[in-house]
């Protein structure tokens, strides 16, 4: 009869590579997941900002204010980002008979980056 006292070297190796290739595997998606988390945390942010900057143009154009090209940096939860709005002449767009029409563009980058986070375009109608 066999004695069977316990497993073997080759037993426990065996399973401590099947282990360990588990918990890496899990690890790398834990690193994935929180990369991800950061990204869409900065986008919904760059996202707000651009809002906020397209809200100001159009309460500069109800009060019949022209709007110009700005640049300023704001903070948010320790992040930096830039705003740049800069207006833009309208290539596809034509001067009517009560009006002009004018486009700002609006990017968010972090600052110190090279990565524009959002872009957006908001076009007004001016009649006069």
């Amino acid at each position: 009869m066999k004695n069977n006292r316990g497993l073997t070297i080759v037993e426990v190796l065996v399973a401590v590579l099947v282990l360990g290739a588990a918990t890496m595997g899990a690890m790398a998606m834990l690193r994935t997941g929180d990369r991800i988390k950061v990204r869409q945390e900065k986008l919904s942010t760059a996202a707000l900002l651009a809002q906020n900057d397209a809200e100001r143009i159009k309460n500069l154009a109800v009060n019949s204010i022209v709007v110009s090209d700005t640049e300023y940096e704001q903070t948010i939860n320790g992040l930096t980002y830039s705003i740049v709005r800069s207006v833009v002449e309208p290539e596809s767009l034509t001067e009517n008979s009560s009006g002009k029409t004018s486009e700002a563009q609006i990017s968010i980058t972090p600052s110190g980056s090279e990565d524009t986070l959002a872009r957006f375009r908001l076009i007004q109608g001016y009649f006069y």
